[in-house]
């Protein structure tokens, strides 16, 4: 089974995610910062992460960043979810190696596809 790490601030969408993956047949692991979402994936070491772009303690790519920066880690196929408009987001997305680019509101399948895609094309 794949572990998926979410860290996303929203409360809702956070456990509206780790539900519809654990339905999916994923373990999901969470968490609603920057900083927590560090550790998380340091202890965890996940096999995919969706990270929310904006958060308290650290964007999803303050995280992204520091788990590549840590040579005991592996790559972690990385989907970014967010509600902002801003295309440099996308732009930083692409260039920082993201699997995917979600906007919210998202459809819940798509990003399930999303998801399984990194996991099986990850190499």
């Amino acid at each position: 089974m794949s572990k998926i790490l979410i860290v996303e601030d929203d409360t809702k969408i956070l456990r509206a995610l780790a539900m519809r993956l654990r339905a999916g047949g994923y373990e999901t692991l969470t968490a609603s910062d920057g900083i927590s979402g560090v550790s998380m994936a340091v202890r965890n070491r996940p096999d995919l992460m969706i990270l929310d772009i904006n958060m308290p303690a650290g964007s999803g790519f303050d995280v992204l960043d520091k788990l590549r920066g840590n040579p005991d880690m592996p790559l972690i196929p990385t989907i970014f979810l967010t509600a902002s408009k801003d295309p440099e987001y996308r732009r930083l997305a692409r260039e920082v190696g993201a699997h995917d680019f979600v906007e919210k509101p998202f459809v819940p399948m798509d990003l399930l596809d999303s998801v399984e895609t990194a996991l099986n094309g990850w190499s």
